[in-house]
C-alpha cells in the first residue's frame, strides 16, 4: 500500500472516531436530561408555640438544625414525583404534618404550617422563582395568623396599598416591586390604624421574596396584641 493510501484510511479512522466521541457524547447528555428527578421544597413554620420541627422526606432526614418558630429552611431537594412529606417535634417521633404530594421536576414548593399546637394546619404553595427584570424584584405574602382578620401591607411612605384584603391561609402571586428599602405596614382590615413593620424591607435588584404574617391577633381573653410576627424569606438566597 502507498504512502497516500496509508494517509487516507488514517484520516478516515481519526474521523470516525471522532464521530463515535460525539454521539457517545451527546447520549450522555440527553440520558443525564431524562434521568434528572429533582424537585425542591422549603419548610415555614409559623405555628405559634411549636418550638421546632425536623423535616422528613420518605422518612429520611432532611435538616440539621430544628426548624423554629418564625423561621424557615434553605430549599431542600427531593426526588419529583408523589413524595410523602412529614413534621415531626425536634428530636422526638411526634408526628404533626403527614402528606403527599405529586412534585414536579424543577418545580419549587414552600411546605408551611400555621394555626398553633393541637391544630396544626399546612399547606404546599407552589413558588414561581422565574427571574424579574432588571430594576425590580418579585415579592409574595402568606397570610399565617389564624385568628387575625383579612390584613392590608402598605406602603408607609403613601399609604399606598402593596397587598390589599388578604385572608388567613391566603397567598398572593410573587409581585413586581421596584428595588428598594420600604417602610411597610399592616392594617387589619376594616380598621384605619396601621402597624409599623420593626424594621424596613429591603428588596435587592431581581431578587426574590416572601413576607410571612403570623401569631396572635389577639390573646386567650379577646385583648389584641401589640403586633403580629412578620417574617421576611429570601427565596433566592
Amino acid at each position: 500500500m502507498n504512502h497516500k493510501a496509508i494517509l487516507y484510511f488514517s484520516l478516515l479512522a481519526i474521523c470516525f472516531s471522532a464521530f463515535l466521541t460525539s454521539c457517545s457524547s451527546d447520549d450522555d447528555n440527553n440520558n443525564g436530561n431524562e434521568t434528572s428527578t429533582l424537585a425542591n421544597i422549603m419548610v415555614v413554620n409559623a405555628s405559634p408555640g411549636i418550638s421546632g420541627y425536623d423535616f422528613y422526606i420518605d422518612d429520611a432526614l432532611q435538616n440539621g438544625n430544628a426548624i423554629n418558630y418564625n423561621g424557615s429552611s434553605p430549599y431542600i431537594q427531593s426526588g419529583s414525583g408523589n413524595q410523602n412529606l412529614k413534621l415531626n417535634l425536634t428530636n422526638t417521633a411526634v408526628n404533626v404534618i403527614n402528606r403527599d404530594e405529586d412534585l414536579e421536576l424543577n418545580g419549587n414548593y414552600t411546605l408551611i404550617t400555621m394555626d398553633t399546637a393541637g391544630s396544626i394546619a399546612s399547606q404546599v404553595l407552589i413558588d414561581d422563582l422565574s427571574e424579574p427584570i432588571l430594576g425590580k424584584s418579585h415579592i409574595r405574602l402568606i397570610h399565617a395568623s389564624h385568628n387575625s382578620p383579612a390584613i392590608d401591607v402598605v406602603n408607609l411612605a403613601d399609604t399606598s396599598v402593596v397587598f390589599g384584603n388578604i385572608s388567613f391561609r391566603q397567598a398572593t402571586a410573587f409581585t413586581p416591586l421596584n428595588t428598594g428599602s420600604y417602610a411597610l405596614g399592616y392594617r387589619l382590615l376594616g380598621d384605619s390604624n396601621i402597624t409599623s413593620l420593626s424594621t424596613p424591607v429591603t428588596v435587592a435588584n431581581q431578587g426574590i421574596y416572601t413576607i410571612v404574617v403570623s401569631g396572635f391577633n389577639s390573646d386567650s381573653s379577646g385583648t389584641a396584641v401589640s403586633s403580629l410576627n412578620v417574617q421576611l424569606i429570601d427565596n433566592v438566597q
